[in-house]
């Protein structure tokens, strides 16, 4: 009798628990309908707030960085990476950025910084009690001399932009620097900023959600730790300046390529498709220089992307070790099929065999 009591008595209080279970998931399913109502509440108004203050012209476009979007690891460590070279280059002057946009948005690191750098000298007010105005001033000198040394006007960045303690502006022009002057800490490749692009129509203002990229696949060094030059060359004048003449330029290579390799059954089809293993690039500088080299020292038929730009380093080799001329092509270039880079190489080969 007592055990069946017991086992009556259970039941009610399992259904009670339940009960009080699904009252209190319901509690939670509201609170967090009322939090994402409260933020979307929230992330409107600041849209709104950041519209108001934008004073957009009818068909201007601005970017604003999203909310948190500096926190992201691969941010974190670029802006790591970019204030570690500052403070290096700038230590004997002890000046020392903690900020990236707080130290850098009026121009004075970034005129020490040029001056280290460039060995130039930026005229400029002290520091001590400078205007806004003055701030401006200075940060519209440097920025001329930034695209005197870049030998560009970069539209990522302007004296606005930088004014404002705009991140994304400030990151570019870093990156720009560090690459310019070969940082020697390597900047994390294809850096991506959260962003949102904001347009300004005559009826509305139209928000679009963008990644801004900050980094790509960095340049490197080479294996004797030389840089590619950054000076522009003949073929940046070819492709830039005279685009019509590209593919009279590229027969020339395929007909050069051709009377050496067609020979080992190795002729041209496509230029950036044949040379982009790396292997005649091989074989066509053993030809010209009259030597075998034999297959354990190169991949004959490479499938990866690894592979391939072991061939190209090593034809590379075989180039430096017959006196060509360093270019500024890069191995992965010739790997990913940039017409460019491979022609830019064959043509150093080009230049040295054109009348064997």
């Amino acid at each position: 009798m007592t055990e069946t009591v017991a086992e009556d008595y259970k039941y009610p209080t399992l259904t009670l628990s339940k009960q009080r279970k699904e009252k209190k998931e319901e509690k939670d399913e509201v609170q967090v309908l009322e939090q994402e109502g409260l933020e979307a509440i929230t992330i409107r108004k600041r849209q709104d707030d950041e519209d108001a203050s934008l004073e957009l012209q009818t068909g201007e476009r601005k970017t604003l960085v999203r909310p948190h979007a500096l926190e992201a690891p691969d941010v974190v460590q670029l802006t790591s990476v970019l204030m570690n070279w500052i403070n290096e280059v700038l230590a004997d002057r002890r000046v020392i950025v903690r900020h990236i946009r707080d130290d850098l948005f009026d121009g004075q690191v970034l005129s020490e910084l040029l001056e280290e750098l460039a060995s130039v000298k930026i005229e400029h007010q002290p520091y001590v009690g400078l205007s806004t105005q003055m701030q401006r001033l200075k940060l519209k000198a440097v920025l001329k001399e930034v695209s005197k040394i870049l030998k560009t006007d970069n539209p990522k960045w302007s004296v606005d932009s930088i004014h404002s303690r705009d991140p994304i502006a400030i990151l570019h022009l870093l990156v720009a620097l560090a690459r310019h002057f070969h940082c020697p800490y390597p900047l994390p490749h294809n850096v991506k900023l959260r962003a949102i692009e904001v347009t300004s129509d005559t009826t509305r203002i139209v928000h679009r959600d963008i990644l801004e990229e900050l980094t790509g696949e960095e340049v490197i060094p080479d294996e004797d730790g030389e840089w590619p030059s950054t000076e522009p060359d003949v073929f940046d004048t070819l492709f830039d300046s005279a685009p019509e003449k590209v593919e009279t330029v590229k027969q020339s290579l395929v007909n050069f390529s051709d009377r050496h390799l067609t020979p080992l059954d190795l002729g041209i089809k496509n230029l950036e498709d044949d040379y982009q293993d790396g292997t005649r690039f091989i074989i066509l500088m053993s030809a010209l220089e009259g030597y075998f080299v034999p297959m354990c020292y190169y991949y004959p038929s490479p499938k990866t992307t690894k592979e391939m730009t072991e061939n190209v380093q090593h034809a590379m080799k075989l180039m430096k070790e017959a006196g060509l001329k360093k270019t500024k092509a890069q191995a992965k270039e010739i790997v990913e099929k940039d017409p460019k880079a491979i022609m830019r190489l064959l043509y150093n080969v080009f230049h040295k065999y054109k009348n064997l």
